[in-house]
């Protein structure tokens, strides 16, 4: 939070950022209860951080988010803050933290939890088939799909079934979970 603070991204942004933060950790915490050893406080740190260069910039936001939390002595956050817009996951991999905060960030549009499909929607529209963003977009969306497959398996229900605990209206309701 006092990163953030001093770097002071637009409000819109914190908000989006906290509940990424938040829904990372719901994910992060279930997953554990199924036998993962997840760190929820750098998916938390991530969370919060992903977008705070986007006070200084919108385009490479995630790199130049990534070099100033290097440069602030956070460097394995700053591995999942490089990577929340572009991560490469196949099935079958190891879960790790950075998957965990990509999905997240993927489940939050704005400061509302969404289903994937409803996050890509406005990209569909605006870069669609044969429009030459479209393939890394398509990967962005079979990244996030594939890692939600993988959480579901590992945690044994629909992941609405964790957000709904601490969500309520696709809004988060409770600060429990975060404070770990």
């Amino acid at each position: 939070e006092e990163i953030l603070a001093r770097w002071q991204p637009p409000a819109e942004v914190v908000r989006h950022s906290r509940l990424v933060a938040k829904v990372a950790v719901t994910i992060a915490v279930a997953l554990n209860r199924a036998g993962m050893a997840l760190n929820p406080s750098w998916v938390k740190a991530a969370g919060l951080l992903h977008d705070m260069a986007k006070a200084k910039t919108r385009r490479n936001h995630a790199r130049i988010g990534a070099r100033m939390l290097c440069s602030l002595g956070f460097p394995a956050v700053a591995g999942s803050v490089a990577m929340h817009m572009d991560f490469d996951y196949e099935p079958g991999e190891r879960l790790n933290e950075t998957a965990i905060m990509y999905l997240a960030d993927k489940l939050v549009q704005r400061d509302r939890l969404v289903p994937i499909d409803e996050r890509f929607a406005p990209a569909w529209m605006k870069y669609p088939p044969g429009h030459e963003l479209y393939p890394m977009i398509f990967h962005r969306f079979i990244v996030a799909k594939t890692i939600l497959s993988a959480v579901e398996e590992i945690i044994g229900v629909p992941i609405t079934t964790i957000l709904s605990e601490t969500m309520v209206n696709g809004r988060d309701t409770s600060c429990r979970d975060i404070q770990q």
